[in-house]
Parts: C-alpha cells; sequence; structure tokens
C-alpha cells in the first residue's frame, strides 16, 4: 500500500473500505429488487425528462399565441422541449439516482421514537438509507 501512500489501518482506507462495503451492500439490495421497480429506478430520470419537454412545449405553445407569432415552428419548439429534458434527466441524475446507489443520499430522521419536533427532547438526526433500514429492522 506504500505505493499509493495510504497504510494499510490509516484512517483513510478504513473510510474507503466502509464506503466500499456500503456501495457494495446498496447495489446488493438493488438486485434484489423485482425488475419493473429496477427498470423504474434506471429509467426515472427520463421519464421525469420527457415530462419537463412536454412541459416546455405547452409553455411554447401558449406563449406563441399569446403573443400571435406565427413563423418558425419548429425551430421555437426545439429548445423549449430539449432543454428541459437534458437538464431534469441530468439534474436528477446526479442528485437522486447517484447519491442513492453511493449511500451519501441523507435522509431526515426524528430520534428512534419517532417523536414529533413539538416535543422539547426530539433529535433530528440524518441517516443514511442503509442506516435507517437497519433501524427499521431492530425495531
Amino acid at each position: 500500500m506504500s505505493g499509493r501512500g495510504l497504510e494499510l489501518n490509516s484512517p483513510q482506507e478504513n473510510e474507503r473500505l466502509r464506503h466500499m462495503k456500503k456501495k457494495d451492500s446498496l447495489l446488493n439490495m438493488f438486485a434484489r429488487l423485482p425488475e419493473a421497480d429496477q427498470k423504474f429506478f434506471t429509467h426515472g430520470a427520463y421519464f421525469l425528462g420527457i415530462n419537463g419537454g412536454f412541459c416546455g412545449l405547452i409553455a411554447n405553445s401558449l406563449f406563441r399565441r399569446i403573443l400571435n407569432v406565427t413563423e418558425a415552428r419548429i425551430v421555437s419548439s426545439l429548445p423549449m422541449a430539449v432543454l428541459p429534458f437534458l437538464t431534469t434527466a441530468a439534474i436528477y441524475h446526479s442528485a437522486v439516482t447517484q447519491p442513492l446507489i453511493s449511500g451519501k443520499f441523507l435522509i431526515p430522521y426524528e430520534g428512534h421514537h419517532f417523536q414529533s419536533s413539538r416535543h422539547k427532547n426530539c433529535q433530528h438526526v440524518l441517516y443514511t438509507i442503509p442506516e435507517k433500514l437497519m433501524l427499521f429492522a431492530k425495531q
């Protein structure tokens, strides 16, 4: 391990091993999902992107009617459909899909007893998905 600059029992190496184990367990949980859920997870960004593109086309149509624009229908519709599709798919993939698979997606969880935030002794804790699943399994 001296070639990479990390010792075998260094904190960096331990953290990397914990991260690899967590990612491996998440990938195993993903593999156990039904095929329909796997497809929805992998292609969900594109479904949302298509929805965003469709909303862009509707907005373009409404603005064209309000402004009485009759020329360049396809040229004005193309950016209004493509840009929302691309940005929605990219942001969903980087903000939801990748953090879920890597185990860095944090879930707010109120203490161990599901106390409401109105109670004075409530503790707000952020757990990752595997930690929260383990808490539910213990209960």
